[in-house]
């Protein structure tokens, strides 16, 4: 039910995409961003996942509440 709320919230609110989706939605050749740019940003969300499996799933949760949907301290708290 938790799982189901999170996700109804987060498709009920606009955010910044993750950095995960950025990176998957990033063009391979532009002006702005360059392969080793793409490749730098998707080791890093490897590195930071590989972090937080460590962690219990709902405080890893929490965490990318937090950081990559932006969500208030409040919001997770009523979640």
């Amino acid at each position: 039910m938790v799982t189901n709320a999170c996700n109804d919230l987060r498709r009920k609110k606009s955010r910044k995409d993750s950095l995960v989706a950025d990176c998957e939605m990033m063009p391979v050749v532009s002006e702005e961003y360059n392969p080793s740019v793409i490749a730098e940003a998707r080791d890093e969300m490897t590195r930071i996942n590989r972090i937080l499996s460590r962690l219990p799933l709902k405080q890893a949760e929490v965490i990318r509440w937090r950081v990559f949907d932006g969500l208030r301290l409040s919001e997770i708290a009523e979640i």
